[in-house]
Formats: structure tokens, C-alpha cells, sequence
């Protein structure tokens, strides 16, 4: 009778003591999940002395009777003492103990448990106090303090009973306690590792802590399948230079951050969830490091993970999704490399980047984001490479703004809801060898002062222009192809950017579009089978179009409009199914060197009130007239090589018609002079063929002797 009053006994491990203490198969997968003790902890020799205290004796004085490799049995009761362990013993939690019915020690003035220089093994007990001591250090536990020793801890409860104080304190160079499917509850911090301290935390269940684990000082333990949930502030705070990994983990539903790494912190997470915490999922600061492998961040009230202040973080193969703000923002000096991760489903955008930030992405994903996939902004860097979708945003997938200066290589930005590149409000970057295709707006837009360059892209069927300049804007196009858009290949308005060695072709309007003052300089470009011309400048545009090959459009070859000026020098315009140059009433353009042939309306049109200079150039083979040059123009023609001259106007107009000095060649290539005058209607008043003859003294010569002559 006394045996089954006592509280608590003392006996030596046999084989017929374990099986008076059965384990359920839970506790058993739990002991197979733990690695094993290492050091004295793994050579336990269990006494074979048997002690069995009387009822009402304190636990700590059986701890300080017991022999080494004792087990000391604990029966369901509240033991108000503070315990502290120094020798190698099992302390466990009698059979009949359970959660109505818990074994439970109430430190006094101290931790419940202090074990220091001793392994051991603790089993299903409760661990806590009985109000906070305002005497003790804020890092001082209420439940356990583990220091300078090895132990195991099964299936314990650490409460810090509502304390200001930790539950848990890991602390001390060599200090590496295992905690398997234990509980740390209700206190300002749930477990702090601290001084270099490690240990392992297997199956643990944090919860309901200030914050619910600090890793400080070096602290360097490793979290596996646990969780560190509703906590007031953060899930994880790791910080002071320390260390840690987390492997499977769930931090979620916490009040603050559910990862914060600062000061030089660099912990490891691996497959684990970072989800629904009501600030960011990871924030990375104060020269924070840390690498995140194969995670999960999602469902977080504001930004899936946040860099700045010099944080330098590493993600591999990581979804950032469906958090209430951007998936990731970088600034104020952040960076990081990102690997092979999809960021999609964020309620704003899914890469940020402000000021001083400066990430590197690879092989990335910007997917279905409610507004961009990538938004770079006031002063923000960064670097993506090979990224192998932005796409289905519901803006821009890569918008660029207020001197937002990135650099994009060899990725895909396609299927976005508007552009698939917004460059605005003096943006810059750089976008080499990427494929902008299918966006709903504009493949590339430029705005607003902004000059991005951009080389070796490909721009193919988006809903407008391939390429749109404008509001001032300038910057650098090269070798850049812009095909198969619903609108122009590259439209210009009132900006002037250098467009070098591009390819616009086959677009369902003009190839190049240039108005509303539009400059710019056009070197060595192809506009070819473009529905509608192959350049297209009116509204007061400018420019230079040097060494371009304006070929097989629906339209004219080059058209330009009302107050466009400029020059077209060295350029070949062939094979257009309209004009090859129609220079339109207020035009004034300086053609030069460019040869105009086979195209299905004539070579050019000069209309009235047209004006330029149009010299030692080459038009043929044209179906029409070389050059038709209507009357009241003030363009001069000099040194140039026509198939037919053709001034149009009325009966009399002969001193308004322009001065014209060239060649004609016909079939024989034999070279005359050849004017032409007639009306509207299009009856031959007076024709003339001479050499060197002013259109003044056309009237001397007769049909039979420019019959003759040819």
C-alpha cells in the first residue's frame, strides 16, 4: 500500500520493469526518430539498486539519492520544486500520467529543470512556474535551462505559464540537448539557443509564445518536422551571428514575421512552409543571411519574403504565392540570389525592387501576380537571368520605373494582361537576348523620359506595336527582331531613341512608325512584309534612316507624312506593293544614295506643297514612274538615276514645277533627259526630251523628236 501512495519511486531498468511500463507505438516512433545520444548519455548503466521513497518526499531529494543510471518514476500530481539534474538518470513519467492527469514540477524562484554537466533522459513530464520571478534575468527559463550537456527530452510540456521570461534556455559551447514531440508554450520567448549552443528539436510543437524560438550568439540547432505557430511577434528570430536548420518545418499563423534573420544570422530552412503569418512569411535585415531550399512561403498577410538593410539571402527552388502584398521585396542595400522559384498569386506584384536593392534571380517564374511580375522602382538594380516564365500578370510583366535600372537576360515575358515591358518615368536597364511574346498591350513600352537599352530581343505577336517610344524617351534598340504584332513593328511618338540592326517584319501594320515630333537615329534596319509600310513618318517627325532595307510591304516602301523632315540616306526600298517613296503635302525630307526599285506604284511620289532634297539616288524597274513630282513643290532633285520624271499640274505651271537634273534609262540603259507636264485629268499637254534643257523650253521640242530620240 505505501508502494501505491508514493508519489514517485526509484528503479533499476530491466526488461521486466520495461514491460510494467509500456509505450505506445507514437512514443515509439518517436524514440526511432531521434538520433541517438551522443557521448555518456548513449552508455547509461542503469543501477540495479531499488529505492522507494516514502509519500510527500520531494522529487529533488530522490535526484539527489539517486544512483547513476537510475530511472526515477513520476507519478500524476504538481510537484512545487525547482529540479536540478547532475548525474546520468532516466526521469519519466509514470504510465497512469496523461493530460487530464499530468505529472507537472512549478519551478520556485528558478527554472523547473536546470541540467548542466549530465546526460540523461527525460520523459512525459510538465515542465513550468508558478508566476514570473521579477527578481530573475529576462533570459533566465521558467521551465528548462540546458547547459554544458546531452539529453534527451520525450514528450514534455515547457510552459512559461504567461512569464517575460524563456520557457526554454539551450545555452553554452557543447551544450546539445534532443527534444522529440515535446510542447513550449505561453512565454516571451518559447526556446532561446544561445552561446554556440546546439541540439535538436524533432516532432516539437512551439506555440503561443511572445516569439516562439531565438537563435542568438552562434546558436546552432536543428528544427526537424516541428512547428512554431501563434506566436505573438515572430515565429523564428535568429540573430547575433547564429546558425540553425530547419528541416520539414511549418512556421505559421504567427502576429508578426514568421522568420526574421538580422545581424549577421545564417540560418538553413529546407522543405518547410512559411505560411499565414500576419507580417511578412521571411524577413531578411540588418546584414541577415540565411538559405531557404524547397520552402513554401504563402498565405502571408503582407510580403512573402523581405530584404533589405543588407540582408543577403539564398532561395532555391522555393514557391513565394498568394500573399496579401508582393511575393518578394528587396531594397535599402538587400540582395540575394534566387534559384528556380516561382513567385505567383500575390495580391501585387511578384518581384519588387526599390531602392538599393540589387537581387540576382535564375531560372525563375513570375507567374499570375495581380499587377507585375517584376516591379523595379526608385533606384532599385537587380539581375534575372534565364528566367523561364513572366507571364499571365495581370499588368506589365516587367515594368521599370523612377530610375529603376535592372539587368534582363534570356528570359521569356509573355501572356501579361497589358505590356509585357513598361519602361517609364526615367526608368533604365538592360534587356539582352529575351523573348517578349503574346501580351494583351504592347510587347516592349518606353515612356516618360525613360532610356532602357535593349539587344538581341525577340518581339513576336503581341496585341499592339512590338515596340513603343514615347513622351521624350530615349535609349537604344539593337538587333532586335519585331514580327507578327497586331499593330506596328516599332512605333516612335515624340521620343528619340537609336534603333541599331532590328528586324521589323510581318507585322499587321507598318514596320516603323516615327510621329508627334518623333527623332531618333534608324541605322541598318530590315522592315520587311509588313502589312502596311515599311516606314511610316508624318506629325512633325524626324530622324535619320540610314542603311535600311525597306523591302515586300503592303503599303508604300516609306511614307512621309505632314511635317516630317529628316533624312533617308544609303537605303534600299524594293519590291513594295504600293509607292516606294511618297513624300506628302508639308514633308521636307533629304533623301540620299538610296536605290528605289521594283515597287508596284512607281519609285516616289513627290506631292504639292512637298519640299526636301532628293539627290544621287537610283529609281527603276518600277511599275510606273520612277519619280512623279507634282507641281507647287519646293523640293530640288540633283544626280539622280530615273526610269521616268513625271511633273504633274497645270496647263502653264511650267515655272512652278521644281529643278531637276538626272538621268533617264531606258530598256538600252541609253541616258536622256526626260520632262513631262500634264493636267490632272492626265492628258499630255507637253512632253520633252533634251539634254540639259530647262522645263522653261520644253515647248521647243516636239512628240516626233522625242519619238525618235528613244
Amino acid at each position: 500500500m505505501a508502494k501505491d501512495k508514493s508519489m514517485l519511486r526509484t528503479e533499476h531498468t530491466s526488461e521486466a520493469s520495461r514491460q510494467s511500463h509500456p509505450i505506445t507505438d507514437n512514443h515509439m516512433m518517436a524514440i526511432a526518430d531521434a538520433p541517438q545520444i551522443r557521448g555518456e548519455a548513449s552508455r547509461l548503466a542503469y543501477s540495479e539498486r531499488h529505492v522507494y521513497p516514502g509519500p510527500g518526499r520531494p522529487l529533488r531529494e530522490a535526484l539527489l539519492s539517486a544512483e547513476q543510471g537510475s530511472r526515477i518514476v513520476v507519478h500524476p500530481g504538481v510537484y512545487p520544486e525547482s529540479l536540478s539534474l547532475t548525474v546520468e538518470v532516466e526521469l519519466v513519467a509514470a504510465e497512469e500520467c496523461c493530460e487530464e492527469a499530468p505529472a507537472e514540477i512549478i519551478g520556485q524562484d528558478a527554472p523547473s529543470l536546470r541540467a548542466t554537466g549530465a546526460a540523461g533522459r527525460i520523459h512525459g513530464l510538465c515542465f513550468s512556474q508558478l508566476a514570473a520571478d521579477t527578481a530573475a534575468s529576462e533570459d533566465t527559463p521558467t521551465a528548462l535551462l540546458v547547459d554544458g550537456c546531452r539529453l534527451l527530452l520525450q514528450e514534455c510540456v515547457f510552459s512559461g505559464a504567461g512569464s517575460t521570461r524563456p520557457a526554454v534556455v539551450i545555452s553554452g559551447r557543447g551544450t546539445a540537448p534532443t527534444l522529440v514531440s515535446c510542447v513550449v508554450r505561453e512565454a516571451r520567448i518559447g526556446v532561446l539557443v544561445r552561446e554556440r549552443a546546439r541540439g535538436e528539436l524533432r516532432m516539437c510543437d512551439v506555440h503561443h509564445n511572445r516569439v516562439g524560438m531565438v537563435l542568438a550568439g552562434g546558436g546552432d540547432p536543428t528544427l526537424i518536422r516541428s512547428k512554431l505557430h501563434r506566436s505573438k511577434e515572430s515565429g523564428v528570430l535568429a540573430c547575433k551571428g547564429a546558425l540553425g536548420r530547419f528541416e520539414a518545418c511549418r512556421i505559421y499563423g504567427n502576429g508578426g514575421h514568421g522568420l526574421d534573420i538580422q545581424s549577421e544570422a545564417n540560418p538553413t530552412i529546407c522543405d518547410s512552409q512559411v505560411e499565414g503569418n500576419k507580417l511578412s512569411g521571411v524577413l531578411v535585415c540588418d546584414h541577415g543571411l540565411g538559405t531557404l531550399e524547397r520552402c513554401v512561403i504563402r498565405r502571408n498577410r503582407f510580403r512573402g519574403l523581405a530584404v533589405r538593410s543588407g540582408g543577403q539571402v539564398a532561395l532555391k527552388q522555393c514557391e513565394i504565392s498568394d500573399n496579401g502584398q508582393s511575393g518578394v521585396v528587396v531594397y535599402n542595400a538587400g540582395g540575394g540570389v534566387l534559384e528556380d522559384c516561382v513567385i505567383q498569386e500575390n495580391e501585387l506584384n511578384g518581384l519588387v525592387v526599390k531602392a538599393g536593392g540589387n537581387p540576382t534571380l535564375r531560372h525563375c517564374r513570375m507567374l499570375r501576380n495581380e499587377e507585375c511580375g517584376v516591379l523595379v522602382c526608385a533606384g532599385g538594380l537587380g539581375v534575372l537571368q534565364d528566367c523561364l516564365s513572366i507571364s499571365c500578370n495581370g499588368l506589365a510583366g516587367v515594368a521599370v520605373e523612377r530610375q529603376g535600372n535592372p539587368s534582363i537576360c534570356r528570359s521569356k515575358i509573355h501572356g501579361n494582361s497589358r505590356s509585357g515591358v513598361l519602361v517609364c518615368d526615367e526608368g533604365e536597364g538592360i534587356f539582352e537576348e529575351c523573348k517578349i511574346y503574346g501580351n494583351t498591350l504592347h510587347g516592349l513600352d518606353v515612356a516618360n523620359k525613360s532610356q532602357p537599352t535593349v539587344r538581341g530581343c525577340e518581339i513576336w505577336e503581341n496585341g499592339m506595336c512590338g515596340g513603343l517610344w514615347r513622351g521624350k524617351a530615349l535609349g537604344e534598340m539593337v538587333d532586335c527582331m519585331l514580327r507578327n504584332n497586331r499593330s506596328h513593328g516599332l512605333c516612335i511618338r515624340d521620343a528619340s531613341p537609336t534603333i541599331t540592326g532590328c528586324k521589323m517584319q510581318d507585322n499587321e501594320h507598318s514596320g516603323l512608325v516615327a510621329c508627334d515630333g518623333a527623332a531618333g537615329e534608324y541605322s541598318g534596319c530590315e522592315m520587311r512584309g509588313n502589312q502596311g509600310c515599311g516606314v511610316e513618318l508624318f506629325g512633325g517627325a524626324g530622324g535619320h534612316l540610314r542603311e535600311a532595307m525597306v523591302n515586300g510591304n503592303g503599303g508604300c516602301g516609306v511614307l512621309l507624312g505632314e511635317g516630317c523632315s529628316g533624312s533617308i540616306t544609303i537605303c534600299t526600298v524594293r519590291g513594295n506593293k504600293g509607292m516606294g517613296i511618297d513624300v506628302r503635302q508639308g514633308a521636307s525630307p533629304n533623301i540620299s544614295g538610296t536605290h528605289t526599285s521594283q515597287n508596284g506604284s512607281g519609285g516616289a511620289h513627290i506631292h504639292s506643297a512637298a519640299g526636301g532634297i532628293f539627290q544621287e539616288s537610283v529609281f527603276e524597274a518600277n511599275a510606273g514612274h520612277g519619280v512623279s513630282i507634282s507641281s507647287g513643290t519646293g523640293a530640288v532633285t540633283e544626280g539622280l538615276q530615273v526610269s521616268v520624271v513625271r511633273f504633274i499640274g497645270k496647263r502653264g505651271s511650267a515655272p512652278g514645277l521644281p529643278s531637276f537634273r538626272g538621268r533617264f534609262i531606258n530598256r538600252e540603259r541609253r541616258q536622256f533627259f526626260l520632262f513631262c507636264l500634264e493636267t490632272p485629268g492626265g492628258r499630255l499637254r507637253r512632253f520633252g526630251l533634251a539634254m540639259g534643257v530647262p522645263p522653261q523650253a520644253l515647248s521647243q521640242l516636239s512628240a516626233a523628236s522625242l519619238a525618235a530620240a528613244i
